[in-house]
């Protein structure tokens, strides 16, 4: 007997649940996904902000310190009486009292500007500061300081330069005036004897017309013979009017520390004159030889400071690292910068080489930027060629990659400067005999 298929019951099937959408089969009901018991992390954050919700206060005004309530003028004397350029790090308030320019270029000034104790100083620009001599060593701890911090720019540099020209010039003009002082005493006291050996038609010089009129800026400038820059005459009068050159960044006064005026019977004597840096580098920390990238900016600093470099009170302590110098140089051939490259090859020769040539891997390096044009490569190994004492050092015969490197340029670049770098290049590794370019076979 056939029976009729089995239906299942219709209070079985699964019906739809118009609220959530879920299906309410057997088993045990699901919950609504709000009626889910959070997680562990979800309660313990949820707990801690109620807790601290309920816990909070209004919280009091931090009390201002002793050195905080004490007025903006005597916080600035503080301030330069310490020389301690991490107090304004302390706190916003201190930091709002010592942010002004003023600040910036009066610390600038006692940072750069080469005095003695016996010098004659204009102290009105150094206001809002009270001029005094720190001494070398504390000089070259201000320079370092200055140079590490983000106010230190440029512009801030180079709007000192008017200030630090004057001062130069002034404390110049009281040390000849000292001398000429000198020179009278001399003359008059030796006159009647010269005058029995030469004669009565010695004719004593205008001592007046020597120096120039201390206030009379132009006739100054003239008689320090003022310099833009270390430039020939020439380029000097052409750039004089702009400060777009890359050499265009300092001053420079001729002067002589051995200057004197000497009796009309001595004219065969001549002063020997030297040109001056009115800028007294004392240190160039390596975080300015360490960028990355390299911008004009930086390029125009680090040849600031390369112009104002005293050998004298650099000494060890005052040049960047050598490994830092070699990583900067890394950074610009990698670049392609070759200008950035030519700065620092100067400072490094400015320097005596650190004691040490440069790496073999700056040569691969510039050898191995295949992506940049040859001529860029040429003018990157040019740089590096400067020099050939150096480079004699750290060439070897048989490098493989600079050899391959020059055999290509040579053989495949139709520019004839191009063939001279690969035949310098061959030079300092002894190689000149054995190639010849295929044009002159």
């Amino acid at each position: 007997m056939l029976m009729p298929s089995k239906q299942p019951r219709l209070e079985r099937r699964a019906t739809a649940d118009c609220g959530n959408g879920m299906r309410n089969g057997r088993g045990r009901p699901m919950k609504h996904f709000n009626e889910l018991k959070p997680s562990r992390k979800d309660r313990t954050l949820q707990s801690s902000i109620i807790h601290k919700q309920l816990t909070a206060e209004i919280e009091t005004p931090k009390e201002a310190s002793a050195l905080e309530i004490l007025p903006v003028e005597i916080i600035e004397q503080i301030f330069f009486d310490c020389l301690e350029l991490n107090l304004p790090r302390a706190s916003p308030h201190l930091a709002r009292a010592l942010s002004r320019r003023s600040i910036y270029s009066a610390l600038v000034l006692l940072a750069y500007f080469e005095v003695d104790s016996s010098s004659h100083v204009e102290t009105r620009h150094f206001l809002p500061a009270a001029f005094r001599v720190i001494g070398r060593d504390n000089q070259r701890r201000l320079q370092e300081d200055i140079l590490r911090t983000r106010w230190c720019t440029l512009d801030l540099l180079q709007s000192c330069m008017p200030a630090l020209t004057r001062l130069t010039m002034v404390r110049l003009w009281h040390h000849q005036k000292e001398k000429i002082d000198r020179a009278k005493e001399e003359m008059i006291a030796e006159r009647t004897d010269n005058q029995e050996s030469f004669g009565s038609d010695i004719v004593q010089p205008d001592f007046d017309s020597i120096l120039p009129v201390l206030d009379d800026q132009s006739s100054m400038e003239k008689h320090f013979n003022l310099k833009a820059a270390m430039l020939p005459n020439k380029q000097q009068d052409q750039t004089a009017s702009s400060v777009t050159s890359d050499e265009y960044l300092n001053s420079f006064i001729e002067t002589s520390p051995d200057w004197g005026v000497q009796p009309p019977w001595a004219n065969h004597h001549l002063p020997t004159w030297t040109t001056k840096s009115i800028f007294a580098v004392y240190v160039i920390p390596d975080n300015i030889v360490l960028r990355n990238p390299w911008t004009d900016t930086d390029m125009k600093l680090l040849r600031l400071l390369i112009q104002g470099i005293r050998p004298e009170g650099l000494g060890d302590q005052g040049v960047p690292s050598f490994q830092a110098m070699c990583d900067g140089m890394a950074n610009a051939i990698q670049e392609g910068n070759t200008k950035a490259l030519r700065v620092l090859v100067d400072l490094y020769n400015t320097i005596g080489g650190a004691g040490q040539p440069l790496p073999l891997s700056l040569l691969h390096l510039a050898c191995q930027q295949t992506t940049l044009p040859i001529d860029l490569q040429c003018r990157m190994m040019l740089q590096l060629l400067r020099n050939s004492a150096t480079f004699a050092k750290i060439v070897v015969a048989d490098d493989e990659i600079l050899l391959r490197w020059a055999l290509r340029i040579a053989s495949s670049s139709p520019s004839a400067h191009h063939v001279r770098v690969a035949r310098a290049v061959l030079l300092a590794m002894g190689m000149k005999t054995q190639w010849r370019h295929p044009v002159e076979s």
